[in-house]
């Protein structure tokens, strides 16, 4: 079984910086969201991906707290915060605090909500640079309450959600696609509980925000027992891809509950194994399931948010549900450093895996410290999908801090973390870039990948892939288009001005060459007639004397 250091130890898992680290940064704002109790702290992980020490700041502005660490290269700490940073009751719509993550080098942030005994789960804490100002929403069935919690970056916000199913928020009972709008400043929070599903609500705001989604407490599915907090930080739209590998989790025998859901209409999907393909409003979302056996791999013609959650303890006797991004193969990265939880709150211990879905090259080619995947196989589950080019690793890890590294560095894997325990769940998104996918240009929008990362496996329809596509990862800008049209035009203008003078220049040599020639030609002729004038009286005295 692959090895860890403890995450409470600060050694380092090696010396060589990394190649890439797309959740990686410096400066991290979000909030909490409310557990089904409240009772205990919540934790960040934080895990230093730099070869450098770490000074670490961690504010909540609004209780006045300040934190400190300092993290040893490579290496990783826990940092626990009052019960008092997740919201209560009195917390539904505008309150609540946000936590300011700010470091020296790049970290990696992991928030854990464990502030009930049975219930917890996790989400990756996303950089303030790679936010965005459109998300869609992921949560389920709730039991207690579904949750949408969003934390302003800078001042004069404007939100607005628009709501895919009915809500009641506070005294206001809202139908499908009624809205709610807010004015937020900078770190001010929104944090509202209602009674129905969410997912595939939309928010969009004019400066970017921090957006977590999710459950207070559900049943997954709505039948089985028991309930756990489910909650995730939702990457911004410009970021969703359209490929994706569903799996079920390493360590429960119950199939895995998937969501995939549209956030943009018409939106077709197609499925690797068979199952009928579907098209898709703006909001809509297909839920489906994978048992231990299964590998899918999926297809949508229009970006998409794809998530797993774990089925309650009812179903296997192990764990409990959680909710996790299952990122999009279009997000791959090359190099992954993360730190799995150890311990619940009642000290139970956790047992934790990985799952690495990319193409079966990259994955063959790749290591977990200082083993090969493929040297694991006895010890993990590795699959290709049907005859396609895609496989799936799923392998357990010991407690602490793992780095995963692709030595093919073109092309890359995503992976996501996870850990049961009785009673308990966590899970979150390890290895996804943010890359921006999807660009928007004179309100016409383009699917931006640098290559072409989705070939379809054998027997799917061809139709959804043929996308338009970019030249580069990056959007361009409207104005960026006219200044680039503007200085097209001047250098043709230069160039056809230099092109006209040179051809001036060329012709005027040429009038020069030919005069020169003429000139030479009648100096040439006039020599002749000359040598002739001089040789006739010659000839003619010579002609008299000889008669």
């Amino acid at each position: 079984m692959p090895s860890g250091e403890s995450t409470r130890t600060g050694t380092t898992v090696e010396e060589e910086e990394l190649s890439a680290f797309s959740i990686s940064g410096r400066l991290f704002v979000f909030t909490f969201a409310r557990n089904y109790d409240n009772t205990n702290d919540a934790h960040l992980l934080i895990v230093n991906q730099s070869p450098e020490r770490a000074t670490v700041v961690i504010k909540v502005p609004g209780l006045d707290i300040t934190r400190f660490a300092l993290v040893e290269q490579h290496a990783t700490t826990d940092i626990s915060l009052p019960p008092a940073v997740i919201p209560t009751d009195s917390y539904d719509g505008i309150g609540g605090y946000a936590v300011v993550v700010n470091s020296s080098v790049e970290i990696c942030v992991f928030g854990i909500n464990d502030a009930h005994p049975r219930s917890m789960d996790g989400f990756t804490a996303l950089p303030v640079s790679t936010m965005g100002k459109e998300y869609v929403v992921a949560s389920f069935n709730p039991w207690t309450e579904s949750q949408i919690s969003i934390a302003a970056v800078e001042d004069n916000t404007e939100l607005t959600i628009t709501f895919s199913n009915s809500w009641k928020h506070t005294n206001i009972d809202l139908k499908p696609g009624e809205k709610l709008r807010f004015n937020l400043n900078k770190l001010q929070t929104v944090h509202l509980d209602g009674n129905t599903d969410p997912t595939g609500s939309r928010i969009r705001s004019n400066k970017p925000i921090s957006v977590l989604t999710g459950c207070r407490c559900a049943f997954v599915p709505r039948d089985i027992t028991s309930c756990d907090h489910l909650v995730e930080q939702i990457p911004p739209f410009h970021q969703l891809g359209r490929s994706f590998i569903a799996s079920a989790f390493m360590g429960r025998t119950s199939s895995t509950v998937f969501r995939l859901i549209a956030a943009r209409p018409n939106t077709r999907v197609d499925f690797s194994d068979g199952r009928e393909n579907r098209t898709l409003p703006a909001g809509g979302f297909i839920e489906f399931e994978t048992n231990q056996m299964e590998a899918v791999y999926i297809h949508a013609s229009m970006p998409c948010l794809f998530m797993a959650y774990a089925k309650g303890f009812e179903s296997d006797s192990k764990g409990d549900p959680t909710m996790t991004i299952v990122p999009p193969l279009e997000q791959g990265v090359h190099s992954v450093r993360f730190v799995t939880y150890n311990l619940t709150r009642d000290m139970d211990g956790v047992r934790s895996y990985i799952t690495i879905l990319g193409e079966c090259f990259t994955l063959e080619n790749s290591t977990i410290g200082n083993e090969k995947i493929t040297e694991l196989r006895g010890r993990i589950s590795y699959r290709q999908i049907g005859s396609s080019r895609y496989c799936v690793a799923r392998l357990p890890v010991d407690n602490g801090v793992h780095t995963i590294s692709s030595h093919h560095h073109y092309v890359p894997f995503v992976a996501y973390a996870y850990g049961f325990s009785d009673y308990n769940s966590y899970s979150f998104p390890v290895g996804m870039a943010a890359n921006t996918l999807t660009c928007n240009t004179r309100d016409v929008e383009h699917f931006c990948v640098e290559r072409v990362v989705a070939i379809l496996p054998e027997g799917m329809s061809g139709e959804t892939i043929d996308q338009p596509q970019c030249d580069y990862s990056e959007c361009v800008n409207p104005i960026h288009v006219i200044l680039i049209a503007i200085a097209t035009g001047a250098g043709a203008i230069i160039i056809e001005y230099y092109m006209r003078r040179k051809f001036s220049e060329r012709r005027k040599e040429r009038e020069k060459k030919r005069r020169r020639s003429m000139m030479r030609s009648a100096a040439a002729a006039i020599s002749s007639l000359s040598f002739n004038r001089d040789r006739r009286p010659a000839l003619t005295a010579n002609v008299n004397e000889a008669s």
